[in-house]
């Protein structure tokens, strides 16, 4: 798991130790299952499909997009930022898929935001 982790890292090092065994602490059937079962049904034209409504949406919102997230490219951000009317899109240098533990100040950004 921290092997397999560690590709999902801007710069590719490991991840904190605590989040590998959180990781593992939640990683039984259930979650294996709903994963693949997410992977599997990842057609792109079902998620176009489900973002359809995403122009109705009144409300502000944070888009926060690591640049190097080897799963889903930035593309991805601008097109949320593109079709989410008030949304602020900011692009995390150097983060991967998860930009809040390749910069610990994404949390403040998120806080700031919902503040």
């Amino acid at each position: 798991m921290a092997l397999l982790l560690r590709q999902a890292r801007g710069d590719r090092s490991a991840m904190p130790p605590d989040f590998v065994d959180l990781i593992w602490r939640h990683w039984d059937k259930g979650t294996r299952r709903a994963t693949l079962v997410l992977y599997r049904d990842a057609d792109p034209d079902r998620l176009a499909a489900a973002g359809e409504n995403l122009s109705k949406l009144t409300c502000p919102s944070l888009i926060l997009w690591g640049d190097r997230d080897p799963y889903l490219p930035t593309k991805f951000a601008h097109d949320y930022a593109h079709v989410l009317p008030r949304s602020q899109l900011e692009i995390v240098w150097g983060a991967g898929h998860w930009p809040w533990i390749d910069d610990l100040a994404v949390i403040d950004r998120v806080h700031s935001f919902l503040s």
